[in-house]
């Protein structure tokens, strides 16, 4: 009996120990500070910078130097000294437009590479605006004597080559930068998807500026890919999802585009789709049809229709599901959207353009347009498309 009595009496001693202790810690601990409107908050991801309308020209000028050791008819006509400084004569202007993401990011600066062939890469330029939807304007010509490029280190070099460029958005510390353009990465590109951006230049070219005597420019403008390395687009094959787009970047209402959709791959890469929609109503491929207007109201000419883009003066082009087995299919190019990681609930954020006469045109909500032609952040975002497997 003495041994219960002390056995119970211990257990009670335990317990008032560690009520004592609970007591102590709960009135002993620091208080949890309420989150004030300045404490950071984790929020949606910043929109990435991209940019659109990117056109470069390419002139030669006539030569304002005096002599050259220049001899037509020895077996070494020239020298690489008289090359170089010749390669002055040279410049490319870049121009484009930027679009959102800028300012939402913090990008500190932007940093443009002049690369010829594998034997030069240099930064040459450093003063393009950060500012969302700012046009841009750039000039990289061959360098003078004593006179060194944006890195402060390179002199004059030869343009002689295959001359690309590269743009990148310097971002704050801890981020990693963003390419905005590498035309290296076009070397290998397939024609019909532009070929390669790289621009040929040859001794014979430079040694052509001695007798010239007006500035000869040619104008191109690259395509700006935005599917590098995307093997995201084998994950989605074969699928069939709801497409959604919001009106605007934050608490934007959400609005529907396709339903019931499947991504019919179009290449072995994962970035070429046909979109094909079954249903009791409407069925077959989405295809694209030119309706002619003679005074024909923009409303009543897509009645109907799932998407309009409008084209040219005299023809709306508008985009159907249907059968008709005397157009074909139109093909979209699908990439991640890397602009927002929000998915709101959705399986993937996508982004998905036409390539019209060699220029993207992107899906924006419920139209197809040009990057360049939007102007503020919200219009900009309705290029991101949510998409939901279909129940």
């Amino acid at each position: 009996m003495k041994t219960s009595s002390g056995l119970l009496l211990g257990v009670l001693f335990t317990l008032v120990v560690v009520i004592i202790a609970v007591v102590i810690y709960f009135n002993t601990r620091p208080e949890e500070q309420p989150q004030t409107s300045n404490d950071p908050s984790p929020g949606p991801s910043p929109t990435l910078p991209t940019i659109s309308d990117l056109i470069i020209a390419q002139t030669f000028s006539p030569d304002g130097n005096e002599s050259y050791t220049i001899e037509p008819y020895t077996i070494e006509p020239y020298t690489t000294e008289d090359i170089v400084d010749l390669s002055k004569n040279v410049n490319f202007t870049l121009t484009w437009k930027n679009g959102s993401g800028f300012e939402e990011s913090g990008v500190t600066k932007i940093q443009v590479y002049h690369i010829v062939d594998d034997v030069v890469n240099v930064l040459r330029n450093i003063d393009a605006s950060t500012s969302n939807f700012a046009e841009s304007s750039v000039s990289i010509s061959g360098l003078n004597k004593d006179e060194t490029a944006a890195d402060e280190t390179t002199g004059p070099y030869s343009f002689v080559g295959n001359n690309f460029f590269k743009i990148v958005a310097v971002m704050p510390t801890g981020t990693a930068d963003v390419t905005l353009y590498d035309g290296v990465s076009t070397k290998t590109r397939a024609a019909d998807l532009g070929g390669s951006d790289g621009k040929l230049i040859t001794d014979d070219d430079l040694v052509g500026t001695i007798d010239m005597t007006n500035p000869v420019t040619i104008t191109f403008t690259p395509r700006l890919d935005n599917t590098e390395g995307q093997s995201f687009g084998k994950s989605i094959s074969n699928k069939r999802y709801d497409f959604f787009y919001y009106t605007k970047q934050s608490n934007g209402e959400k609005k529907s585009v396709f339903e019931n959709v499947r991504l019919v791959p179009n290449d072995k890469d994962g970035i070429k789709f046909k979109l094909e929609k079954s249903g009791p109503i409407i069925s077959g491929f989405l295809k694209g049809i030119n309706i002619l207007q003679p005074g024909l109201d923009l409303e009543t000419a897509t009645l109907g229709y799932e998407l309009t883009q409008i084209g040219k003066q005299d023809y709306i082009n508008v985009f159907e599901f249907n059968n008709d087995s005397s157009s074909s299919p139109i093909i979209v190019h699908i990439s991640e959207s890397k602009e927002s990681n929000n998915k709101k609930g959705h399986d993937k954020v996508i982004m998905l353009k036409q390539i019209i006469a060699n220029k993207d045109y992107y899906l924006f909500g419920d139209h197809f347009d040009l990057l360049g032609s939007k102007n503020n952040e919200d219009d900009f975002f309705k290029r991101n498309i949510y998409i939901k497997e279909s129940t």
